[in-house]
């Protein structure tokens, strides 16, 4: 389970360089910068949300070993943050267009991880 609060931990340190990258290091003007800029602020809101979901659930998974569902829970989220918070930053950031069908996916991957979370709740006496 350690695994997990290791891929936690990655996962904030990404969304915190990444935003500080995208705010400092990164020229957003002229034609598309407030699309672009858009899309980078959606990325790191939910990666940093998604980070701390990454975090919960491994703090959650080291009391309860035995449970498989936030397990589930956070390779989805991690999916999630790959298709739904990466696609995003590369089409703010690198102008790569050719991933916006991805978008989709990983927002369904989010809403599998937060079922299974809600399955879990349901599930324990």
């Amino acid at each position: 389970m350690r695994l997990w609060l290791g891929i936690a931990a990655l996962s904030g340190l990404a969304a915190v360089g990444l935003g500080a990258y995208a705010a400092h290091g990164v020229p957003m003007d002229g034609p598309g910068a407030a699309q672009a800029a858009e899309w980078v602020d959606v990325a790191w809101r939910y990666h940093m949300a998604h980070s701390l979901l990454l975090l919960f659930l491994a703090l959650w998974m080291e009391g309860h070993p035995q449970s498989q569902l936030p397990q589930v829970a956070a390779g989805f989220t991690v999916l999630g943050l790959l298709l739904f918070s990466g696609s995003l930053y590369l089409m703010g950031l690198a102008g790569t267009l050719a991933l916006r069908p991805v978008v989709p996916f990983g927002g369904v991957a989010f809403l599998v991880a937060w079922a299974c979370l809600l399955g879990e709740a349901f599930r324990r006496r």
